[in-house]
């Protein structure tokens, strides 16, 4: 049923007219997120430009029971941004300013709706930057980066987005508006309440504004580049670097798979022909990034690598690193008339399991016979098996739920998880009573009936019992 008429009036005299979205066309594209399974279109949309209007939005959906969805940039790939009940979808691009950048204190305030990438550009001025860095970082919002937790490459050394939320500014299913957390770098006052809301998928509450933990931007880099003719070699590989009390920035795995879709996408690249590619960042200063590209050449090829380069210089480490920016387009372009549905695509299991994920994952690949392109961050166990499928065929659609199915349970059966960045959504939500013990799920649940008594925010995600 539409909203009646009399709410819509309020809205728009909350957000203004030409922040309020009823034409059809539009609702549209609030209806779905990249995830390719989930659509719903929403009721309204509403594009705040303030914490205070977010609280009297969420203040007027809480007193009629209207659903409402938190949208960022939309970029999520397990339709956590879908208004699935229906409802007000509440886009926060419009609070896109950057606040405060503290360099001696280490901290920055922004608005939940400024996109990473700018974030980062912003931060660059000052000699600093904010470590996690999603894939997805010229499209996606801190707001959603720290709705679901995210991390990316750089996770192995620097932690993922936890690791840097300080405080944050909450709008409550009541309408209420929360602050958590301070600006100082540590604090010891009771129930850590920032970290409630990180990785909680817009169901407890709207987060528009966080205070971050920001770090020095490290004097050097350096990429080495090593191609392996097993799988098996790459992996131990990367033991060998941590048992070396060394510690890169990233460490990054192509397998075969991976490869051959970067050549076909991008023959100038011309990689190897390898069974697996691993890529290494180190920083610091420059002597310290030097020893450390040379050991970590060193072992590559002592652990079997046939083909090992590194650089320090910027032009040369784009280079070498080209092959795994690209590999995400490369995917999705390298069968005709198949795409990339995201499924099944972010399971981690500990870092010594890697190398029987990738063999099981090609297992079920040929099993299928659907293609499968595995490439993901073997520094902390995540891995992106990026199954492809031609939507028009019908057995295709069916055939990817098995997969799914298998590589999750995979991903069970190594000690790990469906998910280490991406978040539960929709996507995963039947997979909350194995990622979690009976009386931990129940504990969510009993929050989220605390906060969200009427069960309006984010409706549907994580599986917490609306």
């Amino acid at each position: 049923m539409p909203l009646r008429e009399e709410i819509l009036e309020e809205l728009k005299g909350i957000v203004g007219k030409e922040n309020l979205c009823v034409a059809r066309s539009e609702l549209y594209l609030y209806s779905m997120d990249v995830s390719v399974r989930f659509r719903k279109m929403p009721d309204v949309v509403v594009r705040p430009e303030s914490t205070e209007q977010v609280a009297a939005i969420v203040k007027l959906a809480n007193g009629y029971k209207i659903p409402v969805t938190p949208r960022g940039a939309g970029s999520g790939v397990a339709g956590g941004a879908v208004p699935i009940k229906g409802g007000i979808v509440v886009d926060l691009t419009r609070m896109d300013r950057i606040l405060e950048i503290h360099p001696d204190d280490l901290y920055a305030i922004v608005q939940a709706g400024v996109v990473h990438a700018r974030l980062n550009e912003e931060l660059e001025k000052y000699g600093l930057f904010f470590p996690p860095d999603p894939g997805s970082t010229k499209m996606c919002t801190i707001g959603g980066v720290v709705a679901v937790g995210g991390s990316g490459m750089r996770a192995v050394k620097y932690g993922g987005t936890k690791d840097y939320v300080l405080g944050l500014t909450v709008v409550l299913p009541t309408g209420e508006v929360l602050r958590t957390g301070g600006k100082t770098l540590k604090k010891a006052t009771g129930y850590d309440l920032t970290h409630l809301f990180i990785g909680s998928e817009g169901t407890l509450g709207i987060i528009t504004e966080a205070i971050l933990k920001v770090l020095p931007l490290p004097g050097a880099k350096a990429v080495v580049f090593a191609a392996f003719g097993k799988l098996e070699d790459a992996t131990t590989t990367v033991g060998a670097v941590f048992r070396e009390h060394l510690l890169p920035a990233a460490i990054e795995l192509l397998d075969n798979s991976a490869i051959t879709a970067v050549n076909k996408y991008q023959s100038s690249l011309k990689l190897p022909d390898a069974d697996a590619i691993l890529l290494f960042e180190v920083d610091g200063s420059e002597t310290e990034v030097r020893k450390q590209a040379e050991t970590i050449s060193a072992l590559c090829r002592k652990n079997g690598a046939f083909e090992v380069n590194w650089s320090d210089d910027p032009k040369k480490r784009t280079m070498l690193w080209e092959g795994r920016n690209i590999v995400g387009a490369a995917t999705s372009r390298l069968i005709e008339d198949y795409a990339r549905v995201y499924e099944g695509e972010d399971i981690t299991v500990p870092i010594s399991k890697v190398a029987d994920a990738v063999k099981g994952i090609r297992e079920i690949s040929a099993k299928y016979c659907l293609p499968i392109v595995t490439f993901g961050h073997i520094g902390d166990g995540n891995l992106h098996p990026a199954i492809l499928i031609n939507k028009k065929k019908t057995e295709h659609w069916k055939l990817l739920e098995i997969v799914t199915a298998e590589i999750h349970e995979l991903a069970f059966s190594l000690g790990g998880t469906t998910t280490g960045e991406h978040g539960i959504g929709l996507l995963r939500a039947d997979y909350m009573e194995k990622e979690n013990t009976p009386l931990g799920l129940e504990l969510m649940r009993k929050i989220k009936r605390v906060i969200d008594p009427n069960h309006i925010m984010n409706p549907g995600k994580l599986k917490l019992g609306e």
